[in-house]
């Protein structure tokens, strides 16, 4: 009976969901948890006295965790694992947010809780990152990325509850914006020449035209341009949130 039991045992640890193993414990610290040691050791304080400040005068919880590697485990579901592992917000009022590193892939998630929301909808949530963490992440500056993205997360939880929590935010330095104004610059010229040959070619052929004619393909050439670009801007979003959030974002950097 005995061996029958061991044999049974192991035959449960092996089949165990490799997930189970993936995923990290919390430390004693609970909002910081740097497995991967990206962070200083001063970021690591100012995440922790401030979210301790948060929890205490909210209850909602902003908890960082950077993680070696996913164990082969899909970021999205290892984050909704350890979001539900940790109890991040609490199960009454699900107001918390996980911020996911994971060094070896290369990838960044934000697990928002339902009670989040409504303030941080899945598309802000990707534009934060977008804009003021994974610039930083692919100079391989971690700690200054997820200091920053935990600061604009905080600051937008913090304007929620109507609380100072003095939040200091860095801004990328990088070309992406001289590159969009570039690309402006020259969109506009293409469509000045457009229009200048499409009013040209109907003059010569006799067309009858009025201010209003000009100014109908002045907007449709303006939207074929312009519109392009701005669909081209959007893509790479991926993101849902599962069973324990509300929603959320991945990035690969």
């Amino acid at each position: 009976m005995k061996r029958i039991c061991n044999i049974s045992l192991f035959l449960f640890l092996v089949f165990l969901p490799i997930s189970v193993f993936a995923i990290v414990k919390q430390t004693e610290d609970f909002f910081v948890n740097d497995y991967a040691n990206v962070l200083t050791e001063e970021t690591e304080k100012k995440i922790l006295d401030k979210s301790i400040y948060l929890d205490k005068q909210t209850s909602a919880q902003i908890v960082v965790v950077t993680v070696p590697n996913l164990n082969g485990t899909d970021i999205e579901k290892y984050a909704t694992d350890l979001f539900r592992s940790f109890g991040i917000g609490g199960n009454e009022r699900n107001n918390g947010l996980l911020l996911l590193f994971a060094l070896e892939e290369r990838e960044f998630r934000v697990e928002v809780g339902y009670g989040l929301e409504g303030i941080l909808p899945d598309g802000k949530v990707g534009r934060i990152l977008d804009e003021s963490v994974i610039p930083f992440l692919k100079e391989n500056d971690y700690d200054k990325g997820i200091k920053n993205g935990y600061n604009l997360f905080l600051n937008e939880v913090c304007s929620e509850y109507e609380l100072n929590c003095n939040i200091d935010i860095i801004e990328p330095e990088n070309g992406e914006e001289i590159i969009d104004i570039i690309y402006i610059i020259i969109a506009i010229i293409i469509l000045i020449n457009i229009i200048s040959q499409i009013m040209n070619s109907k003059r010569k052929k006799g067309h009858k035209r009025t201010i209003w004619y000009d100014i109908f393909d002045i907007i449709s050439i303006s939207g074929r341009l312009f519109g392009d670009r701005s669909s081209s801007s959007s893509r790479g979003y991926s993101g849902r949130g599962g069973s324990s959030g509300g929603g959320g974002a991945s990035r690969r950097f």
